[in-house]
């Protein structure tokens, strides 16, 4: 018989293992919940952002071809002669429907033929502002409308589109799900303004006190393009899913749990923070979705183009590995919970099997994320391929022309051309830069030349704007040993962006001088005197937008309809590249703004 103190030292020693195995409980599932929550979020957050973008990029072609046609229909004088005249008071269209119907397909096969070769036009209408059909590729619309006395709205939300659109010169995007189908439709709605000519003054001037026409042309395009980014449910689990959500908070894509066949409205967390802020933002947590479930979601907010995308899956699904694993450390702790170091080793196996299960995770997400940027690269490429031949081919044909029209036709192509090249440059560079490949062509040359010669094509390009440059070298040998061209890229940047904020008229200052960097700026111990090149750009023009100054060089951050947002992000890593740093501050007297960046003096041995 064990003496009491024995007993009471076995008991002890009982209540130890115990304690010591419910902490290796608890801290084991905490470790492994809290790594297995982080991959969760890594690779759901990289799904919204990733298909959002996708997504956003995709409309974004879309409404740049429409906008397209809808200048050409504008300047077309049947088209114009039909719609001023239709939309006279004391004026109707003759009853041939299919006669106008007819015209508008044959304008829309001569000027629209970029948009067969990424959509199904399923309508196409050009409306008044008092949601009228004056045009439409329905004949029996066209006809209805044409006769009657009091033409009836489009579509049963015209009124709401034209009321929206009332204050608005841009373009309109609708995101709809096609009833009892899974597709979407997405309709683009381009106001337009058509000056009548003079005849047409004189003859209604006692009717009209303007003589401006405005008009809403309306393409809706059935697309399958979301669904290859939607239903791609790979690694998303047996609850995941990604989804859109239109600005009237209805499901715009295929839902994997529900009828597709009914309307599935969507008022969750994300929706309202998207739509009902006054910027829209994105959300992530745990919260309710549409089917009132707890759920893991990532959104990505695109409240100008009228949608919200998640991507979201079923926290149970989520915690269910860790339940697993709780249980199973139990009942081994339970079962010996005697023996201390059994249930270590059971414990450290466990943890070691999910470490493997996460890093064979990870390698996966490393590998989507590697084929995510191949493939934006081949796609890069692939657009910049036909777009030198469309710009040496405008070129070749701009020599030739003498017709005004067709040279502003042409000027057209060739500026939306080199839009589309700057764009795939830029995504290339993105490529280079997050993948650790953006070399660097290292040379001497002179930064005050390069500056001056950057000044003058500037100067010959200004077009209308009254804008004067002011140079200021302080420096006397301003000798550089960098790449010249990654130099110019950057200064082409900060010099574009201040002429594309000047109004009318206004001033560019550049500013060469040299500074003391810190001992951080020394770099393989090749500076000169630890000295630096201060280069400052300065303008009076609008300035930086508050809301967007703490992330103004982040990817895709603009305010401005001209850019994509990726300019000064490059330009950074750019200066980073090189030991240098880019930085930017509004002017004290609140007109314009001040970037700076500065490179290390290098020598080459």
């Amino acid at each position: 018989m064990y003496p009491k103190s024995k007993i009471k030292i076995i008991a002890s020693l009982l209540f130890t293992f115990i304690l010591l195995a419910a902490i290796i409980v608890i801290l084991s599932t905490n470790i492994a919940n809290d790594i297995l929550k982080d991959r969760i979020e890594s690779q759901f957050l990289s799904e919204s952002s990733s298909r959002g973008e996708a997504i956003r990029l995709l409309m974004g072609i879309y409404i740049n071809q429409v906008k397209h046609l809808s200048d050409r229909l504008s300047i077309d004088n049947q088209i114009r002669e039909i719609l001023v005249s239709n939309d006279q008071v004391d004026h109707r269209l003759s009853d041939d429907g299919y006669t106008n119907s007819t015209l508008l397909e044959q304008k829309v096969a001569q000027y629209g033929v970029a948009l067969d070769n990424v959509s199904n036009i399923k309508d196409m209408k050009i409306v008044n502002e008092k949601g009228e059909i004056l045009l439409s590729l329905n004949p029996e619309e066209a006809w209805r409308n044409a006769s009657s006395s009091s033409s009836k709205p489009y579509t049963e939300n015209t009124n709401s589109i034209s009321n929206k659109l009332t204050s608005n010169s841009v373009p309109f995007v609708e995101l709809e799900k096609v009833k009892n189908e899974k597709r979407q439709l997405i309709s683009i709605i381009v106001p337009f303004v058509i000056d009548q000519d003079t005849e047409s003054q004189s003859s209604t001037l006692n009717q009209k006190e303007n003589n401006d026409h405005r008009f809403f042309f309306s393409v809706s395009i059935d697309t399958d393009s979301f669904n290859k980014i939607l239903l791609n449910r790979k690694g998303l689990g047996q609850s995941g899913e990604v989804y859109l959500v239109n600005s009237s908070k209805m499901m715009a894509s295929e839902s994997r749990f529900f009828n597709n066949a009914s309307t599935i409205a969507v008022d969750t967390l994300p929706v309202r923070k998207c739509f009902d802020s006054a910027n829209g933002v994105d959300e992530r947590g745990i919260y309710n979705d549409y089917r009132n479930i707890p759920i893991f979601g990532f959104s990505y907010c695109a409240k100008d183009l009228g949608f919200v995308l998640l991507a979201e899956i079923d926290r149970a699904e989520v915690l269910q590995p860790i339940d697993d694993l709780r249980n199973t450390i139990l009942i081994i702790s339970i079962t010996s919970g005697l023996v201390l170091i059994a249930v270590s080793v059971v414990v450290i196996f466990t943890l070691l099997s999910w470490n493997k299960k996460l890093a064979s995770a990870n390698i996966q997400l490393q590998e989507k994320d590697k084929m995510q940027i191949e493939f934006i690269n081949i796609a890069a490429h692939e657009l910049r391929t036909p777009l030198q031949p469309i710009l040496v081919l405008s070129e070749l044909l701009l020599q030739g022309i003498k017709d005004s029209e067709q040279i502003h036709l042409l000027n057209i192509i060739s500026r939306n051309a080199k839009k589309l090249k700057k764009l795939s440059d830029n995504i290339l560079d993105i490529t280079k830069i997050e993948s650790n490949t953006l070399n660097l062509n290292k040379e001497q040359f002179s930064l005050d030349e390069l500056i001056q010669n950057i000044i003058k094509d500037f100067e010959n390009h200004l077009n209308h704007k009254q804008i004067k440059f002011e140079y200021n070298n302080l420096v006397n040998n301003c000798t550089l040993y960098a790449d010249k061209n990654r130099i110019s890229q950057v200064l082409l940047n900060l010099i574009g962006n201040s002429v594309k904020f000047i109004d009318e008229e206004g001033t560019i200052t550049v500013t060469v001088k040299k500074k003391k960097g810190d001992n951080s700026s020394q770099i393989n111990n090749k500076t000169k005197n630890n000295e630096m090149i201060l280069v400052t750009v300065k303008d009076n023009g609008k300035g930086i937008d508050k809301e967007i100054m703490p992330k103004l060089f982040t990817k895709f951050v603009t305010k401005s309809f001209q850019g994509t947002g990726l300019g000064l992000y490059i330009s950074k890593k750019i200066m980073e590249a090189h030991g240098g740093s880019l930085s930017a501050e509004n002017n004290l007297d609140g007109k314009g703004a001040t970037f700076c960046f500065s490179l290390p003096l290098m020598f080459h041995e």
